[in-house]
């Protein structure tokens, strides 16, 4: 998903509370017929050599922080992880859990990241996820304590520009990546020439990242 990191954990596993219409986790799950169980710590990444001098991806196929994962796993994964001497990135769809001192994120270690898809909230798209706007204000709460954000623009959905900019800019992100919907999920998506004029807005202050399946909009 991301080519800097060097490779995913998975310490936790299981369905994800959000129940995504687009989730790319589910879709696999369906198509090999396999009924995902409910969240659970898998023990034997917790005896993982993690090495040095990576930057690795934690919980790429569930969301570590959603509201239904207990403090004291998420402390558990934060703790083993930095006993090694790695660059962690953390995305959630739930970033307000971010800001709990609790969890003893690193500004020096972490990179956090939240998905944006759009600035509207559409809940038969994102069901139980907070609404874009307050994970943006999370976000922004975390860039303020000096933490490295990024944001992932996937899949894209229409937006209203200047709001979604907002949403964005107040979050200083490092990168932003943007891809469009790969499931043929029927989500409402923008057109190439708003898609092209959001990157340009972008790039003027920050790194843009297009994933390839965004050429399906905008080639």
């Amino acid at each position: 998903m991301y080519p800097f990191v060097d490779w995913i954990w998975n310490p936790i596993s299981g369905r994800c509370l959000h129940n995504c219409s687009y989730c790319y986790v589910k879709r696999i799950a369906k198509r090999f017929k396999y009924e995902q169980a409910n969240p659970h710590i898998v023990e034997a990444e917790l005896r993982a050599n993690l090495g040095h001098g990576n930057t690795i991806f934690v919980c790429s196929g569930c969301d570590l922080f959603a509201r239904d994962i207990p403090d004291l796993w998420i402390k558990t994964v934060i703790g083993y992880a930095h006993s090694f001497k790695n660059n962690y990135l953390f995305q959630t769809k739930n970033p307000e859990r971010f800001t709990s001192p609790l969890f003893e994120l690193s500004a020096a270690r972490d990179i956090l990241c939240t998905t944006l898809e759009t600035n509207y909230f559409i809940p038969e798209v994102m069901n139980l996820s907070p609404p874009p706007e307050l994970r943006s204000i999370a976000m922004g709460k975390m860039a303020d304590a000096g933490f490295q954000i990024m944001i992932t623009v996937e899949p894209i959905i229409d937006f209203h520009l200047r709001e979604f900019l907002f949403f964005i800019k107040r979050v200083k992100p490092i990168q932003v990546n943007i891809g469009a919907d790969s499931g043929h999920n029927g989500l409402p998506e923008p057109p190439a020439e708003k898609i092209r004029e959001l990157i340009s807005r972008l790039k003027t202050f920050t790194r843009v990242v297009e994933k390839n399946n965004l050429r399906r909009i905008i080639a």
